[in-house]
């Protein structure tokens, strides 16, 4: 056995391995204000302060705390109900709590007098362990025995209860770039139709997007992009990855408006500017999103741009260059000015397997271009936690290990497959249903992506095949 206790000071909690007596390594508490900035981080060093690893807690916004030693890390999942599960490389760790009762008198008494306060269960295949916490004459202390592990991958789960008292309380700060000045200058000459929009067309504001979740920064650069608003931006990257949801995320962080179009092949730009529509009297011209979002300063989206016919598009080159709009209206001739706040994005899988329609460089270079791919497993696992409030862990990450290892065979058929379907059937799940989980899988990811195969009475289709014999690996 390896016996560890735990002491916790002020400052921080002193490892010290009970079989030589020997302090191992130190868990410092950081100085943390009102408004704390994800992840917050727990230094561990030795008593040199030689840094020997780092704890990173994405607590409350995400349910993890993660500890990295090297090439070596664990991560402690916490689910509905608390939950927790730690996992340490290949290992599992169900944790439950600790309660006397189930331990023999003479051990529960002597707990008991030792300030025994709560505790956990550690168990995985490989070996079970024990964590305690006691309260005595003002002193914490934590006792921690494992079969044959060492103590660092459990460092999450020993300070797990002080991370939470920690962050009770706190404002989460959002991790994007501050606004810097608009480095675009536009002078901004309202004309009658411009005042009549703003008069009688109320700006639309969203409250509550979705935050995005980051895989490798490009959050941080969108919106860095998008603040300086020097260019438009275009979103590329398949289906179902927050391509969309990031706009959502920037507008309703910046406070912006936030309009959008979706594209096809019968797209025309003049629906995105407006029309004359009759009206008591003379014909009045009512604004499109695009020119909504110019006058009140918004985020316009235009939602899968590849398919649209260039000779549309390129009745935008002037506008996206200079954000001057002419506009004929009600009120004759008038070049609308965008305002300052202005920003278009425009989203779409781009690869050549998805569409025959190739937009030529000139207008693809007025963009900077994010590509943007799949969400990592464990971002998968929050976001499908985090669309279906409640969901147990082994739900979500059943969910995510079926639709990863679809994935790749969705490719070979020019599919893509993205988190829609898994969200609804997480959803579905947490609303309470009486459909197996096999036939959810069926019918909210498999068939929508094999709709056009034949042989549908059969079902024998290679794809819907394929498919199938994946979800019936998991379920």
């Amino acid at each position: 056995m390896n016996n560890y206790t735990i002491d916790f000071q002020d400052r921080g909690a002193v490892v010290v391995d009970l079989e030589n007596g020997q302090a191992q390594a130190v868990v410092n508490y950081p100085e943390l204000k009102d408004e704390i900035a994800l992840p917050v981080r727990y230094p561990v060093t030795s008593l040199d302060e030689k840094l020997l690893g780092t704890i990173s807690s994405y607590l409350p916004e995400r349910n993890r705390v993660m500890m990295r030693n090297g090439n070596q890390s664990s991560t402690l999942i916490v689910g509905g109900n608390e939950e927790l599960i730690l996992k340490t490389g290949t290992r599992r760790y169900d944790i439950g709590r600790l309660s006397l009762d189930e331990l023999a008198s003479q051990e529960a008494e002597q707990l008991r007098q030792a300030g025994f306060s709560h505790g956990y269960k550690l168990r995985s295949s490989e070996e079970t362990g024990r964590l305690q916490y006691f309260e005595k004459e003002g002193l914490s202390r934590a006792v921690l025995a494992l079969d044959t592990s060492d103590f660092t991958p459990f460092l999450p789960i020993v300070v797990y209860d002080r991370i939470k008292k920690d962050v009770e309380g706190k404002t989460v700060k959002k991790q994007v770039p501050v606004k810097k000045p608009q480095k675009v200058h536009r002078e901004i000459i309202e004309g009658p139709f411009a005042k009549y929009v703003k008069e009688h067309f109320q700006a639309r504001t969203i409250e509550g997007a979705f935050p995005y979740q980051d895989q490798e920064g490009e959050k941080d650069r969108f919106f860095e992009y998008l603040d300086h608003g020097i260019r438009p931006i275009i979103l590329n990257g398949p289906t179902g990855n927050g391509k969309t949801v990031l706009s959502r995320d920037y507008a309703c962080e910046r406070g912006l408006p936030f309009y959008f179009d979706t594209g096809s092949t019968s797209f025309r730009l003049s629906t995105a500017i407006g029309k004359f529509i009759p009206s008591p009297g003379n014909p009045t011209f009512s604004p499109g999103s695009l020119t909504l979002a110019a006058v009140h300063g918004g985020v316009y989206v235009l939602e899968e741009m590849p398919p649209i016919p260039q000779d549309e598009l390129t009745g935008l080159n002037i506008f996206l260059e200079t954000g001057e709009l002419p506009l004929i209206t009600q009120f004759g001739h008038e070049v609308v000015t965008a305002h300052p706040n202005f920003r278009f994005v425009a989203t779409g899988n781009f690869h050549s397997n998805y569409t025959t329609n190739e937009l030529n460089d000139a207008f693809l270079q007025r963009f900077s271009q994010l590509k943007i791919g799949y969400p990592s497993r464990d971002n998968t696992v929050d976001i499908i936690q985090a669309r279906a409030p409640g969901l147990d862990y082994e739900t979500a990450e059943l969910i995510t290990d079926v639709v990863e290892e679809m994935r790749p065979e969705a490719r070979k058929f020019s599919k893509d497959l993205g988190l829609k379907g898994a969200v609804e059937l997480a959803q579905r799940i947490r609303m309470g249903t009486d459909i197996p989980m096999r036939e959810l899988f069926e019918d909210n990811i498999v068939n929508p992506l094999t709709t056009y195969e034949n042989n549908i009475e059969r079902r024998d289709g290679k794809l819907y095949t394929k498919l199938m014999n994946i979800v019936d690996k998991y379920v």
